[in-house]
């Protein structure tokens, strides 16, 4: 603050100095665009570097004796033999084992008709465990030369001349008794199979029983081959007053009633369609009816089983 000559009061402002609007980056602001492109320079070494050593590590361990494949474990398997395993999974004793396609081999076993599972696993450092499980068949379907049935009801593959089975033969029945996967739907088909069970649980009692054919027919129901000394075994239906286990109940005291007569030789047919009866027919053609009641079976005249 000033006075003029006037003696007048003379405020001096001191201006601001001006702002330089250009910013000035000189060769700092270069140097910061070029950091980043430093650091992924540097990243894509680092990565190369690990992919280097990573490869080289790889090979040498896919080459060391250590991780050699010295044992093939199979379980599982009943059907298919442990050679046809291995030789089906591609998988060779002294390939390193981590050098192995598990799922490769996976696929390449689950392509066998008979293997219906598959797990493998390695166990290092020598190892490969492989787990199977088979499909387990329990009749062949009469139809398009011979169709395997598994344990699931589902036709799995067709018969062919070298599968190692001997099983009873189901006639009578077709397409129509599947659905498209190739399950059975039909109830002459499960009824089929539930006979074929049957028999299974009760072979202790019925040891002389060997199905060989069941005939399933949609009007009379099921017919029994299953005996050296009696031509068919007429079962007819399931029903809830009578059904299979029923009427092998009826078939076991009929038998040993044919073993206490002494003098019969064979029996043409023997039919159990009716709750309260065993019906007959001697291999000469006679034909009776006896009435059963508390397992009572005098007067029937029965053949006896040899």
């Amino acid at each position: 603050m000033s006075v003029n000559s006037r003696g007048q009061l003379n405020l001096m402002m001191k201006k601001a100095p001006r702002k330089n609007r250009r910013k000035k980056t000189g060769g700092f602001g270069r140097f910061d665009r070029v950091v980043p492109v430093l650091k992924i320079l540097a990243g894509l070494s680092v990565l190369g570097a690990l992919s280097v050593s990573f490869v080289c590590g790889y090979g040498f361990v896919i080459r060391t004796n250590s991780l050699r494949i010295q044992d093939v474990r199979v379980e599982g398997a009943s059907i298919l033999s442990r050679d046809a395993i291995i030789r089906r999974a591609g998988i060779n004793p002294g390939d390193n084992i981590l050098a192995v396609n598990l799922s490769l081999a996976r696929r390449r076993l689950q392509a066998d008709p008979w293997i219906g599972e598959v797990r493998i696993s390695r166990v290092l450092p020598s190892t490969i465990m492989i787990n199977v499980r088979e499909h387990t068949p329990v009749a062949v379907m009469d139809y398009a030369g011979g169709l395997l049935i598994n344990s699931r009801r589902e036709i799995f593959k067709r018969l062919e001349p070298t599968d190692p089975v001997s099983l009873p033969l189901i006639s009578g029945v077709g397409l129509i008794d599947l659905d498209a996967a190739g399950r059975s739907i039909s109830p002459v088909l499960n009824d089929a199979l539930d006979v074929i069970e049957t028999v299974a649980l009760v072979k202790r009692r019925l040891p002389n029983i060997n199905i060989k054919k069941v005939r399933a027919d949609r009007d009379t129901g099921l017919t029994l081959y299953a005996f050296e000394d009696i031509d068919e075994v007429r079962l007819g239906f399931d029903d809830e007053n009578d059904n299979y286990l029923g009427k092998f109940r009826r078939l076991n005291y009929m038998l040993s009633h044919c073993d206490e007569l002494g003098d019969i030789n064979r029996l043409a047919a023997a039919g159990f369609e009716y709750p309260d009866r065993v019906v007959v027919r001697k291999a000469v053609g006679d034909s009776y009816a006896a009435t059963v009641k508390g397992g009572n079976h005098e007067g029937t005249g029965h053949y006896r089983r040899s």
